[in-house]
């Protein structure tokens, strides 16, 4: 912990940080674990700029939804990625908040470690692309501690075109839903069971900001997440985008949204000499987008050609 300066001690007996970026460690020690143990400890590296395409559309979604998904940021649509721990939904963000970084201004912002590295650079080591990467400060004085919600509002005077938020965790969602309905792209994570589900998950979050009614917050976040990406880890031991959802809207106390993309498993199959199982399954599109994000991408320079796949996904 030490070269970050992060306090790991018996007043501070847990602690997350970094080992370089992309790359986070999260500590224990006693009194939170037992003496004999000493320190327990996990290590993750994500990291957008080492995952390529060709590994990505090798199991976990297709050309097609990659070329989707980044349509849609590059066109001012943003997009939530949820998921349980460890379905790879910060790497698929990562990577698509990496490809973005080649030409449209991003700020990122994470909360206890650096793992995202969007920056490139040219032969003599120049950055070439305009990136600002910010980590949280946590500090036990409210004037000092800088938390994502306090990031989002620093993101917002640098003028981005695209704002990564590491994952949504509490009252920045609010922070990351008003950004998002007042004119950026934002991309960020959070926890969810489905992709319908992590509207809702959202919701509950931006009440720990403020105490509006459901109804209320549920409009907000209809409008600010058009795009939800839904990923898990399969018993196969492959991470898929199991489903991608358009919200429509809120009517009548009801989301309505457009299932876009499913992952439809037939069968699970078992080897009885090995033990692995293969999952039976494929990448299903089920129906197009609504005139309305149609509409949307168009006016914010996106060509017929470029949306026809999408609207004729039967074809």
């Amino acid at each position: 912990m030490q070269p970050t300066n992060t306090v790991l001690d018996d007043a501070m007996p847990y602690a997350v940080t970094d080992l370089g970026k992309g790359i986070r460690i999260a500590c224990l020690k006693t009194p939170l674990v037992d003496e004999e143990l000493g320190v327990a400890s996990s290590i993750r590296m994500v990291s957008g700029s080492t995952i390529t395409r060709e590994r990505l559309t090798a199991a976990t979604l297709t050309d097609k939804m990659l070329d989707f998904l980044s349509l849609c940021i590059r066109h001012g649509i943003s997009v939530c990625v949820s998921g349980e721990t460890g379905s790879g939904k910060t790497t698929v963000a990562g990577f698509l908040l990496y490809d973005i970084a080649r030409d449209l201004r991003t700020f990122t912002i994470e909360e206890g470690s650096r793992e995202w590295n969007f920056i490139r650079r040219d032969e003599d080591g120049h950055a070439t692309n305009s990136i600002v990467h910010m980590k949280t400060r946590p500090s036990d004085d409210p004037r000092l501690n800088i938390n994502q919600n306090k990031g989002l509002q620093i993101a917002l005077r640098f003028n981005p075109t695209i704002i990564g938020v590491g994952e949504m965790r509490s009252d920045e969602a609010y922070a990351a839903a008003e950004a998002s309905n007042t004119g950026h792209t934002v991309v960020s994570t959070v926890h969810a069971n489905s992709a319908s589900d992590a509207p809702d998950r959202i919701v509950g979050l931006c009440k720990k900001a403020y105490d509006f009614s459901d109804s209320t917050l549920m409009r907000l976040v209809s409008n600010a997440f058009p795009i939800h990406v839904y990923q898990e880890f399969l018993t196969d031991g492959m991470r898929r985008v199991t489903e991608i959802i358009e919200v429509l809207g809120f009517e009548n106390g009801q989301l309505k949204y457009n299932t876009l993309v499913e992952f439809y498993v037939e069968d699970n199959r078992t080897n009885s000499v090995t033990g692995e199982t293969k999952v039976i399954g494929d990448f299903i599109w089920r129906n197009p987008i609504s005139d309305k994000l149609h509409q949307r991408l168009l006016k914010k320079g996106a060509t017929r050609k470029q949306l026809e796949p999408f609207r004729n996904v039967g074809e």
